[in-house]
């Protein structure tokens, strides 16, 4: 897999996350709050996310220490998954909903000929099911070693704006679920993906615009 393929030098991985909103009628940023972030799964144990952000919540980044996966050679593992769930308190305007509009989602994968690795993301804004919707997903079959990228876009639902936005409240979680997985390992087949990037560029990057209900 060549030199680049030294697993150590990637072992923490770094996600960044700015957010930028688009308010027509509510003004930029007018009553939206950044309440608090929380995070469990197997990628994130506690301790291995910090948050940064700035003063008018409009961006913020989160690092990773831990989601990433190996698989093959010395790790003794054939099959390797990691995830994690963020959950992000906030608080907007009566009568309006936040909403993802787009992400981009970078990561780096290294795997030999035979090994088989997944990204995929998963949103969901509230308890409306209706809410709820991958966002980003990406299968790499080996041998590979490279950068990716996946670009998605919210999904242009075909229901009523109201229904969209129930239940109608103020504060809400915006909930956002990765995770990696590898199979296909042996002691001679190595595999790894990070959430980083090897060129350390974000590797997440929403946009959000707040949408009107009533």
């Amino acid at each position: 897999m060549g030199k680049k393929t030294n697993f150590a030098i990637l072992g923490l991985g770094v996600l960044a996350i700015f957010l930028a909103a688009d308010f027509a009628s509510a003004g930029p940023l007018d009553g939206v709050e950044m309440l608090n972030v929380s995070y469990n799964g197997s990628g994130c144990p506690q301790g291995s996310v910090t948050t940064a952000f700035s003063s008018n919540a409009s961006e913020f980044s989160i690092l990773y220490s831990a989601l990433t996966t190996n698989v093959g050679g010395n790790t003794g593992h054939s099959t390797d998954s990691r995830g994690c769930e963020v959950q992000i308190r906030l608080k907007s305007p009566f009568g309006y909903k936040v909403q993802v509009d787009s992400a981009d989602f970078r990561g780096f994968v290294a795997l030999d000929g035979g090994v088989v690795a997944e990204h995929t993301v998963n949103h969901q804004v509230g308890s409306n099911r209706l809410a709820s919707y991958g966002f980003g997903a990406q299968i790499f079959q080996g041998p590979v070693q490279q950068n990716y990228l996946i670009r998605s876009r919210h999904p242009n639902l075909k229901l009523p704006r109201l229904l969209q936005c129930l239940p109608l409240t103020r504060e809400t979680n915006l909930t956002v679920r990765t995770n990696v997985k590898i199979t296909g390992g042996e002691p001679s087949r190595l595999g790894m993906l990070t959430v980083d990037s090897a060129d350390g560029r974000i590797e997440q990057k929403y946009v959000l615009s707040l949408k009107k209900c009533l």
